[in-house]
């Protein structure tokens, strides 16, 4: 018989499940340690989703908004202007459209439809020009570019010259020498003849007598070409 001592029924347990039981603690000790881990991981997590207060003593700080730049940007733009060619023109170098065809003194002044007394014919009648004060011989000018239309003599009027300024304005010179003849054109102020008297105005001295017709109407002679002139005789 065997003297020694019979294993208790823990030790016997141990003996056959001692394996089992170890491995089951080891998984008991891991799992701990893993739990611990995590739950510090958690912690850390935490802390940082977490605002910090700022110190009692310092405030709280305001939002910083932009400053605005008081500083002037000046941007310099250069541009080029377009080169136009210009021409100076001087009052001198303008051809008036109108001019006096001699003197600026008027014996006679257009009498429109109002009879007027003829010292000549002793009688009452529509003066349908003016009468431009000249001498015999003095040059007559043409009062605007036209062309000439006819070149006549009258029994009352003497030597006549029709020039067409186109637009249906025609001017009539009586009592002038033509030195033009029919077609040619002419300019303002050109010489067109030279005084040589109206027969049925001979009283009234040596002067040229003006008609001009606007579409066949009679105008004034004066108010067309518009230049400053003084009446020796008022109508």
């Amino acid at each position: 018989m065997s003297t020694g001592k019979r294993p208790t029924r823990f030790k016997r347990f141990l003996a056959g499940k001692g394996f089992y039981a170890a491995l089951a603690l080891c998984l008991l000790v891991i799992c701990g340690v893993a739990l611990a881990a995590f739950s510090d991981s958690i912690g850390i997590l935490k802390k940082k989703d977490t605002p910090t207060e700022p110190p009692k003593d310092q405030g709280v700080a305001e939002p910083i908004t932009s400053v605005p730049d008081n500083r002037t940007t000046t941007t310099k733009v250069t541009t080029t202007a377009p080169t136009t060619a210009k021409t100076t023109v001087t009052p001198a170098s303008v051809k008036p459209l109108f001019v006096l065809p001699g003197s600026n003194e008027v014996a006679k002044g257009f009498s429109d439809k109002t009879p007027v007394y003829s010292a000549t014919m002793g009688d009452w009648r529509v003066h349908s020009g003016a009468d431009f004060v000249g001498n015999e011989g003095m040059t007559v000018k043409a009062i605007a570019d036209g062309t000439v239309r006819t070149v006549s003599e009258d029994t009352a009027m003497g030597e006549t010259i029709v020039i067409d300024h186109g637009n249906g304005v025609q001017s009539k010179y009586c009592g002038v020498t033509a030195a033009v003849k029919v077609g040619d054109a002419v300019k303002a102020a050109d010489a067109i003849g030279t005084l040589s008297g109206v027969p049925c105005e001979s009283a009234d001295g040596c002067h040229l007598h003006l008609e001009v017709t606007v579409n066949s109407t009679f105008a004034d002679p004066v108010k067309t070409i518009g230049k400053e002139v003084k009446y020796r005789e008022q109508k």
